[in-house]
């Protein structure tokens, strides 16, 4: 069954994490190997250190790619819960570090400190391949349920219970409607300045340009939030009410945190920009649900709420 672009590619980076980390356990173990074998293949300690120093530079490297994978929103739980992907990953740089510390262990040391170390980075290798084997079941399964998929029924326009509402009815049903349309030009924008600056060999946008557009976009979507917040809801509704704005504010917060996010110093890849964006998108879309689901509240109880003409 066909993913969203998001989790396609989710999936395709987890996949190739495994065979990064498969690479890393060979060359772990083949430097240790060939240290213990160094009397008849001449191995100096100088160039064991080197390649072990550099293999921890890698798995410190492996760590962060994983840590900052973007990840659909739906699945930052497994992705990032106890004896997940990242837990994993983060618990072979220690071991890593140990058998880099039992090399450098002064002789006579046998090596027991490191060949136990490696022993546990092998294991702790092998779990985070099983982890990974787990998440992707966890797509396969349940990929429809969770939205992931390119299947999933396309929404239609709401369909209302045919009454005509009350001038304040009205008022608050267009305001609610004109919310939608205002976000549908900020979910364009905040979108096309992240990808023009995701492609910047191409576009040739500056950082300077980049920053004041996010700027004006978590400017307007603060505005938006307070605008939100401050349509007159008619009294009969006002429990229902409450949904608009609830869903209204992680809009804001979360194109402030894009903002946040580009201004994050080199060499930060970027991916706290892009799971940001993600969170954007995602609260917009529970906005715009929330506000289907208020004015279809709205019709339906009308006649009886006292918001009918």
């Amino acid at each position: 069954m066909p993913l969203i672009p998001l989790a396609e590619s989710y999936v395709m980076a987890m996949v190739g994490t495994q065979a990064t980390l498969e690479h890393l356990a060979r060359q772990m173990n083949a430097i240790n190997q060939e240290w213990d074998r160094r009397t008849d293949n001449g191995l100096s300690y100088s160039e064991a250190e080197s390649t072990l120093t550099a293999t921890l530079e890698d798995v410190i490297a492996f760590r962060d790619s994983v840590r900052y994978q973007r990840v659909p929103p739906v699945l930052r739980g497994i992705h990032g819960e106890p004896g997940g992907p990242i837990h994993h990953a983060g618990a072979l740089i220690p071991l890593a570090e140990a058998v880099l510390a039992g090399l450098r262990i002064p002789a006579p040391n046998e090596g027991s400190e490191r060949q136990e170390a490696l022993s546990h980075f092998n294991a702790t290798a092998r779990e985070y391949i099983q982890s990974v084997e787990h998440v992707l079941k966890h797509i396969a399964r349940n990929a429809e349920a969770l939205h992931l998929t390119t299947n999933n029924p396309v929404p239609t326009t709401t369909t209302y219970a045919l009454v005509e509402l009350s001038e304040e009815g009205t008022a608050y049903v267009e305001g609610l409607t004109e919310f939608k349309v205002s976000l549908e030009s900020l979910v364009a924008d905040i979108n096309a300045v992240n990808e023009a600056w995701d492609n910047r060999t191409e576009t040739a946008v500056s950082f300077s340009e980049t920053e004041a557009a996010l700027e004006q976009i978590a400017g307007l979507a603060q505005e938006f939030y307070e605008q939100v917040q401050n349509h007159p809801v008619p009294r009969p509704v006002r429990g229902l009410g409450e949904s608009p704005p609830r869903e209204a504010a992680p809009v804001a917060e979360k194109a402030a945190a894009v903002l946040a996010g580009l201004r994050i110093p080199a060499p930060n890849p970027g991916f706290e920009r892009l799971a940001a964006l993600d969170d954007f998108n995602a609260a917009v879309e529970r906005f715009n649900s929330s506000v289907e689901h208020v004015i279809a509240e709205v019709h339906t109880h009308a006649p009886t709420s006292g918001l009918a003409r």
